[in-house]
């Protein structure tokens, strides 16, 4: 279970002690590696190359101390509070954006070319008659057309408001198609209205 945004803070609240009540020894710890490191490097050049398994094991120690990162003390030992409430809102994003990762997610199905079209600045979306799959299938595609021109949208544009024209078994329908199937207007319009003159209780099945 996710952890909630109080647990989140009040870890990095204690993160945040631990890190300044060490910030000095840490700092020791810093420059005594800093010197054996000077130190193996002036000797570099009569010696044969050291071992460094006992000051990585100190590195690797001073990493795991200190392990939160992009965090600046000031010289009084001080977090800046710009610095803390940008730590803590990009914790608290990186937590959402993993929690959304595996949600499931609504694959479109137009092509990256349609999805790429951008609307023109200013766009404002029609308000839309929706079709349930009950209704005359063709004079919803008029409806559509004629309403969506009145606000300046035409042909493979089309594609990307289309769906908003729907709702319960229809907009299924346009769900369940394949992703990316869908490469220009006619095309849709043609799966469309396909599908609802073989639908059952549709006014568009042909021979009722």
């Amino acid at each position: 279970m996710a952890s909630t945004i109080e647990e989140q803070l009040a870890s990095l609240i204690k993160a945040i002690e631990g890190l300044t009540k060490c910030r000095h020894e840490n700092d020791a710890k810093l420059s005594k590696l800093t010197n054996k490191i000077d130190n193996m490097i002036e000797q570099r050049s009569s010696q044969a190359p050291p071992k460094l398994p006992k000051i990585q094991d100190e590195g690797e120690s001073y990493i795991k101390q200190t392990n939160i990162k992009e965090i600046h003390l000031s010289t009084q030992g001080l977090i800046h509070i710009v610095q803390l409430n940008d730590f803590i809102i990009k914790a608290i994003k990186d937590k959402s954006e993993s929690s959304f990762k595996f949600s499931p997610t609504y694959a479109k199905t137009c092509t990256q070319r349609i999805d790429s079209l951008k609307i023109f600045e200013g766009y404002q979306p029609p308000k839309l008659q929706q079709f349930d799959d009950k209704e005359n299938p063709k004079e919803h595609i008029a409806h559509f057309i004629e309403t969506s021109n009145d606000v300046g949208t035409y042909g493979d544009y089309l594609v990307k408001e289309f769906v908003s024209s729907l709702k319960e078994n229809a907009f299924d329908w346009d769900t369940d198609l394949k992703t990316n199937s869908i490469e220009y207007w006619e095309k849709l319009e043609q799966e469309f209205l396909s599908h609802i003159c073989h639908a059952p209780n549709s006014r568009g099945t042909t021979g009722s």
